[in-house]
This record gives structure tokens, sequence and C-alpha cells, in this order.
């Protein structure tokens, strides 16, 4: 995939930055959850960040939500070949099998058991997932029903030949 060459503020982001950013906006999840942090020093993305902080604060908050019991969360980034990955993984309740085309498209939200308390319309990360897209990244889940969910961002890494300026 290709970055949209259109869309503007786009710089090299400090990666750390960005997921302690995302940490941090979520107050009210810190109380209930340990949210852990796992970045190599001096790991960067290329992109615009007002927007990767909307995504990884909307899959941070999702972890939260959906981990009622509280518990671990992690947020996890690397660089592997000309990408950035980070990861988020929570410990909750797990999307199912049959759920998991579903949960990016538009008002779609999980109604099952202690979710149906949750807030929320169901639009998070359906744009979440049209960010990482527009960056020339994907965004994809893996969950197994019980045991939690683990939502992973895939960026190009900066001076890779599709994010040539």
């Amino acid at each position: 995939l290709k970055i949209d060459r259109s869309r503007i503020n786009y710089e090299n982001l400090d990666v750390a930055q960005l997921l302690r950013k995302a940490r941090s906006c979520c107050q009210d999840c810190r109380e209930h959850h340990d949210i852990e942090i796992h970045c190599p020093p001096g790991l960067s993305a290329y992109g615009n960040a007002k927007e990767l902080s909307q995504v990884f604060k909307q899959l941070v908050e999702n972890a939260c939500r959906y981990s009622p019991r509280g518990g671990q969360i992690t947020i996890r980034a690397e660089r592997i070949d000309a990408e950035v990955l980070v990861s988020v993984t929570d410990q909750g309740i797990g999307i199912p099998k049959h759920e998991l085309a579903n949960i990016f498209e538009p008002f779609h939200r999980l109604d099952t058991g202690d979710t149906r308390t949750t807030g929320g319309v169901g639009l998070g990360l359906c744009i979440a997932r049209e960010i990482v897209t527009l960056h020339g990244g994907s965004l994809i889940a893996e969950s197994t029903e019980g045991a939690g969910s683990t939502f992973t961002v895939r960026l190009p890494q900066p001076g890779n030949n599709s994010v040539a300026a």
C-alpha cells in the first residue's frame, strides 16, 4: 500500500511518545488496568501525529472497555523489515470468531454479556482503520473468545520507498 501524498502534516514521529500519549489520555482505564508499553528507543513512524494518536487511544480505550475484569493491557511496538508494528493486547472477553469480520464496519458493536453496558456508537474501529489505511498501513484484529484480543497496526517505516516525499 502507498501513502496518500495529498494528506498533510506528515512527519517522522517518535512512536514511544505517541503510545505514552495514548495511555495518558485513558486516565479512567488506568485506575482499573495495568497498561504496559514496550517500545525500543528511537523507533519512529511517518504520519500525522494527531491522527495516529487517535488510533492508538481508540485501541487502548477498547482494550479497557472490553476487559471488565481489569488485568494487563500490553502495548508493544517494533520494527520488522520495512514496517513499524504496534499491537495492543488485552486479557478481556475476546471477540467471537463470527464477529471478527464485522468489527471494523460502521456502527457495529459487540453485544454480548458485559459489553452491553459499554458506551460508544460503533465508529471507533472503523475510523481507526481508515486512518491507518490512509497512512499506507493496515489494522488487523486477532482474538480468542474468553482470553482477549490483539489489534495490530502496521505502518510503513520512514525511508521505505512507499513513503518517499
